[in-house]
């Protein structure tokens, strides 16, 4: 179902969605598959060759089946391909705000510091901030800012 613009922007002419998508009214039995269809045309429409040669590139490289047989899921294919990422304890804290007086603050940093390896690290900060990966200028770049704040663990 539709019509989505194609080449660009500004761009004036348009191709269906779908085979004769023009000619197909948008109804609320289609209306969750004419979202996704026009979605993925955002997204993927002006790069979609581009994006099929490079994941046919890396599956000739990274076959999936092999993938697979060894257990390899997205976050170790994410490691693999871009590492994990350093992230160093003390710089972390000394650009994070928080409950500084409080000694669970200190506890918090302590564990972080003493008993996490690098890859939970980076586990910790995807978890918090949804990437596990610093912005070009490091801790000192985040934002919002990291931070870690201990209440007495009472409603308002």
């Amino acid at each position: 179902p539709g019509r989505v613009p194609s080449g660009g922007e500004d761009a004036k002419c348009e191709e269906d969605l779908v085979p004769g998508g023009s000619a197909i009214p948008v109804t609320e039995s289609n209306k969750v598959q004419y979202v996704r269809l026009l979605c993925e045309a955002y997204l993927c429409g002006g790069v979609r060759r581009e994006i099929q040669c490079l994941l046919q590139g890396f599956w000739d490289i990274l076959p999936l089946e092999v993938l697979q047989e060894q257990g390899v899921g997205p976050r170790e294919l994410s490691v693999f391909i871009s590492g994990v990422q350093e992230l160093d304890p003390k710089q972390w804290r000394a650009h994070s705000r928080g409950s500084l007086g409080d000694p669970v603050h200190s506890w918090f940093w302590e564990v972080v510091d003493e008993e996490l390896s690098p890859d939970e690290r980076s586990l910790l900060l995807h978890f918090a901030t949804g990437s596990s990966r610093l912005p070009p200028g490091g801790f000192a770049s985040l934002r919002p800012r990291f931070s870690v704040d201990v209440t007495d663990g009472q409603s308002p």
